[in-house]
């Protein structure tokens, strides 16, 4: 699982790609307005998940899922 915060489409093929092919929960913590904590928590979480699944898959699926998407 990762976290995201801001507005965001229903159905976004980014999301869509992690979870299929890897399993990866795109979570929406907050919506627009975010308050310092709310970023804080998103950040120190992701920094350490996502170098964590990247590992675990042995490349960078976040780049991976970007370049789907185009």
């Amino acid at each position: 699982r990762i976290f995201v915060v801001g507005r965001r489409p229903v159905e976004n093929a980014y999301d869509e790609y992690l979870q299929e092919r890897y399993g990866v929960t795109v979570t929406a913590i907050a919506g627009c307005v975010v308050s310092d904590g709310i970023l804080g928590a998103e950040e120190g979480y992701n920094s350490t998940m996502k170098p964590l699944l990247n590992r675990k898959f042995g490349r960078d699926i976040f780049k991976e899922a970007e370049a789907a998407q185009k």
